[in-house]
């Protein structure tokens, strides 16, 4: 797999330096998610966690990467983004059995917000 896409043509120390790079985001992506497990959060958001100068579409290729991948899935919520479009969030790879706990945690948290 891929983890960077050399559009621009680079070779020799910058092209390693860009691919050492695009690894680094996607580690540290993947840490972000797992250090929030069952959270799901839209490309914005991880990007607030990434080291300083790092190009929100750098997140963005880390994000689909590791879906791809199979580290993280995109799900059917979504959320107002940078430009107040909804977009679209992630969270780990879950299991059928994770996915019920968090449905009944969701629901549970419903039902508080309503009392």
């Amino acid at each position: 797999m891929t983890d960077y896409y050399n559009t621009n043509e680079e070779s020799g120390d910058t092209l390693s330096h860009s691919e050492q790079q695009a690894r680094m985001q996607q580690t540290l992506v993947l840490a972000f998610f797992q250090a929030r497990p069952l959270r799901r959060f839209a490309p914005h958001e991880v990007h607030r966690s990434m080291p300083e100068g790092t190009p929100l579409t750098s997140t963005r290729r880390a994000i689909t990467n590791l879906t791809t991948q199979g580290h993280l899935e995109k799900t059917q919520e979504m959320r107002p983004g940078t430009f107040g479009k909804q977009v679209h969030t992630w969270q780990l790879t879950t299991t059928p059995l994770q996915r019920a706990q968090q449905m009944l945690a969701e629901q549970l948290a419903r039902h508080r917000n309503q009392m």
